[in-house]
């Protein structure tokens, strides 16, 4: 089966100020990760379903997020996933209190990408982006934002 890994990423200014003394984003961290096209994680499920999926609470249960560790680790708090052409669109808010704090699909989703939408997740309290692009049978980062 296909792989997925990290095409491109983007990380807020006032996110990477945060994270100067933490060590690096939960973006650039997971460029480290090769997922599964065919898997059952959120990534796969997405590609394959076409379908978007909002994660509330990472660290209160996705079992099927490879990465989930990793994302607590980063202090992410909640991931909403979409399906793009030729890919998986990743971005989510951390628990940092100063950001914005998504209860539900609908908080995230006003921040429908890609292009000029991208801004407007940020706005909307995203502190990270992560494109999945398909190369053949594996995705990896497709741009850098």
């Amino acid at each position: 089966g296909g792989k997925l890994v990290v095409a491109g990423d983007y990380v807020t200014p006032a996110w990477t100020a945060a994270l100067a003394a933490e060590g690096e984003s939960f973006a650039e961290a997971s460029k480290a990760y090769t997922l599964d096209a065919n898997g059952d994680g959120p990534v796969a499920t997405v590609l394959k379903t076409g379908d978007p999926l909002y994660i509330q609470d990472v660290a209160g249960g996705c079992d099927a997020l490879r990465r989930g560790r990793l994302a607590i680790a980063c202090g992410i708090k909640s991931i909403c996933l979409i399906p793009v052409p030729g890919g998986v669109f990743e971005y989510g808010t951390s628990d940092d209190a100063s950001i914005a704090k998504w209860t539900c699909m609908e908080d995230a989703r006003p921040a429908i990408l890609p292009h000029a939408d991208l801004e407007k997740a940020f706005d909307f309290g995203a502190t990270h982006a992560i494109f999945w692009w398909r190369k053949g049978d594996h995705f990896e980062v497709g741009a850098s934002y």
